[in-house]
């Protein structure tokens, strides 16, 4: 029997270094949210200092300071390419967290807990 969920992204960390967690309480009142975004909880992938924008994410901040980029730009003469799968699966009470990720071929992960856990997603 499932009683939680476990989000899980496939990303290239060197492009999307961060996790976002972040809920709105309408706090934006400019366009294009205009307030409306009310009791929503968030998840993005980024590669920012986080809501405040290219200038700060460029700039000094204490992420950057870190060693947490901010910020990501294609090598000289090649696209930059931005590669994302988020999922979500059920897990049980059991569950003590993910050990490891496995690629099983091109259509499959397995998802390997702590506790020996396997969880195969395609």
């Amino acid at each position: 029997m499932s009683v939680g969920r476990l989000y899980f992204p496939l990303k290239d960390p060197r492009v999307l270094a961060e996790t976002v967690l972040w809920m709105s309480n309408g706090g934006r009142p400019y366009p294009p949210w205009n307030g409306r975004v009310v009791s929503v909880l968030g998840v993005e992938e980024v590669a920012s200092f986080f809501h405040y924008g290219s200038t700060a994410s460029l700039g000094p901040n204490f992420l950057r300071d870190r060693g947490h980029p901010c910020t990501v730009a294609p090598e000289p003469g090649r696209d930059l390419r931005v590669a994302l799968v988020m999922g979500l699966v059920p897990i049980g009470t059991g569950f003590r967290g993910v050990a490891d990720l496995v690629r099983n071929g091109n259509e499959e992960i397995t998802i390997v807990g702590r506790g020996g856990e396997r969880i195969d997603v395609p």
